[in-house]
């Protein structure tokens, strides 16, 4: 389980012993999350993209692939 951590507790974390490995970690979960957020973005900018030209041609472009 995840532990949330606020601004109030901010003592807290320069006051705990964090190892490498934690931290190593932590930084390869927040690699991965951003890298599924950017997959979430490109995949609307496609959709967006898709979107005019469907409008600007009236032909639906999966029809055309």
């Amino acid at each position: 389980m995840i532990k949330k951590k606020y601004a109030a507790d901010a003592k807290d974390i320069y006051e705990m012993e964090t190892s490498t490995k934690e931290i190593d970690k932590a930084y390869k979960l927040m690699s991965e999350a951003l890298m599924i957020l950017r997959k979430f973005e490109a995949a609307l900018a496609v959709r967006k993209i898709k979107g005019k030209v469907n409008d600007s041609t009236n032909n639906n472009i999966d029809d055309l692939i």
